[in-house]
């Protein structure tokens, strides 16, 4: 113990500061990653909660003991407690996005609740579950459901029909189309005993009230066929493209002109040439008659030439025939109804990117496609969508370059240890700390101790035996080296190794420039050699 302390007291200040610096920032890297490497990962537990969720969700953690962080609208827990966590809270029914629903329900009990009370619960528990139905719908984040039920009153005879409204909230700040609008509606009148669709008001938030379905307005539902048609054809023509340019390779763009007009034709046409008999009428008549002979009257008519001419009296036969035929003529009807929506023009643009060939010096250059090539994916477009000259259609396809695409074939595909570096930086961060610490440790402070610049009396270099008759330490070999402590005094001999006169023997020189670099050591090891002598020679 005395032997340590006498070595701290010959570093001198300066040493010891820089020792008990390097000892305490060993220590405290340490500390740090052990408390880094004993905390837990925190990972997302549930993320986008509101602020009564997430207040519901936090007190059941710590009634659990589990550690949580909040992050923005994230709650963070150990990786290792997640699972436990989201078992247990899913059983209290947590977290409750959005309004209550049914489990407003379990909290009623039986005494002191009125008919009043349980009913208005009942409604608010409805709202809630259809607010929560019409959430789960894409492209919805929010919704709100009120409902309105007039109570009948007593000796009333009117019956007043329900009514209801929904706010909804899309989560990409689209515009609700008004297919959703109508499933809405029939959800929330479904759900509603007397309820009719006609009477459930749609509600964006970002475009406000959504026509009904008796509002008129048939507008929009062409403009949702429209969009929903040009969807279609984009996503059947890139799907087509991409088996051959590759994906993020092609951009398509389509264009359709719909007539929004309704249009009924009604058309007639004779053939006079094209008769046809449908009836044939055939009458006959025949008619008999007698005529008496006129007689004279007087004297005349009474004398016997007289009486022969009135018996020889007038008769006549007559018959008559007569046909009558029907004829219609040859007709042709059409009818026809155009309804609104019909494609009058497509218009499609195709973006086709190059290809990249290595140049001469390795790197990778963009190439043109080929006309041939590009002539080949206007014939797939056309065919694709059906192209009618007639109709005015329309394919353009250009080959340019995409902005991206060089540096994106440049770059190469991201390593496993690539990945692994950028999902760890922190961690390695710490390590290489610690290893500069490590090092810088080592430098100042445990190598001067193992060259003996410290600790003082050290192990002397080994040297080469030396002759007998060589001079040691400038002895000039012209008379015999005085034993130590023959009478003669320390301080010369002291002096003489203090100064050695010159040499050119190699042994002799080095020995010189160790002693000339560390005089203090050289001095303490001589010491240390004297003490041995003397105490062999006790």
């Amino acid at each position: 113990m005395d032997r340590l302390i006498e070595n701290l007291q010959k570093l001198g200040v300066g040493r010891l500061l820089a020792l008990g610096l390097g000892i305490a920032a060993t220590v405290a890297v340490i500390g740090y990653l052990a408390l880094s490497t004993t905390r837990p990962d925190f990972v997302p537990l549930y993320s986008g909660l509101d602020a009564r969720s997430a207040g519901e969700i936090a007190t059941r953690l710590d009634g659990m003991g589990i550690p949580y962080e909040v992050s923005g609208p994230s709650l963070l827990v150990p990786s290792t407690a997640r699972d436990r966590a989201r078992m247990a809270l899913a059983a209290d029914g947590l977290p409750r996005q959005g309004q209550a629903g049914y489990e407003l329900l379990d909290g009623l009990n039986g005494f002191g609740v009125t008919a009043d009370m349980f009913d208005a619960t009942y409604w608010r528990a409805k709202e809630g579950e259809l607010a929560r139905t019409i959430t789960a719908l894409d492209n919805v984040r929010n919704a709100r459901v009120h409902i309105a039920r007039p109570a009948r009153t007593a000796f009333s005879r009117e019956r007043v029909a329900p009514s209801a409204s929904v706010v909804i909230t899309t989560a990409s700040g689209a515009a609700l189309t008004r297919r959703q609008a109508s499933a809405v509606r029939h959800l929330v009148a479904l759900a509603v005993r007397g309820l009719e669709p006609a009477r459930v008001s749609v509600i964006d938030s970002f475009n406000g009230l959504m026509p009904g379905p008796d509002s008129g307005d048939g507008a929009l539902s062409v403009d949702d066929a429209r969009i929903a048609r040009e969807a279609r054809i984009r996503a059947e023509l890139e799907a087509l493209l991409t088996a051959h340019v590759g994906a993020g390779r092609v951009r398509v763009s389509v264009a359709v002109e719909t007539d929004n007009e309704t249009e009924s034709v009604t058309e007639r046409s004779y053939d006079p040439e094209g008769r046809v008999a449908v009836q044939t009428d055939v009458s006959e008549s025949a008619e008999n008659r007698t005529e008496p002979a006129e007689s004279a009257v007087g004297v005349s008519g009474n004398l016997p030439e007289a009486q022969a001419d009135k018996a020889k009296g007038g008769s006549s036969n007559k018959s008559e025939t007569s046909e009558r035929t029907n004829y219609e003529v040859s007709e042709v009807r059409r009818e026809r109804h155009k309804l609104a929506g019909a494609i009058k023009r497509i218009s499609v643009a195709v973006l086709v990117d190059g290809t990249l060939v290595p140049n001469a010096d390795g790197e990778p250059q963009w190439q043109a496609r080929s006309p041939e090539e590009l002539a080949t994916i206007g014939k797939l477009v056309r065919s694709a969508i059906a192209f009618d000259e007639a109709r005015g259609d329309t394919v353009t396809v250009e080959n340019l370059p995409f902005a991206l695409s060089a540096s994106d074939e440049a770059t190469p595909p991201d390593s496993g240890l690539a990945s692994a570096v950028a999902g760890n930086v922190v961690d390695l961060a710490e390590i290489l700390g610690l290893v500069l610490v490590v090092a810088l440790l080592m430098w100042f402070v445990v190598r001067p101790l193992t060259n003996g610049r410290a600790w003082g009396p050290v192990a002397a270099p080994a040297l080469e035996p030396m002759p007998e008759d060589e001079p040691l330490l400038g002895y000039d070999g012209g008379a015999d080296a005085a034993p130590a402590g023959d009478g003669e005094d320390d301080s010369l001999a002291v002096a003489q190794l203090a100064a050695p006169a010159p040499s050119d023997h190699p042994q002799v020189a080095r020995l010189q420039a160790i002693v000339d670099d560390r005089p203090d050591e050289a001095f303490a090891q001589i010491r240390q050699w004297l003490h041995e002598s003397e105490e062999e020679a006790a």
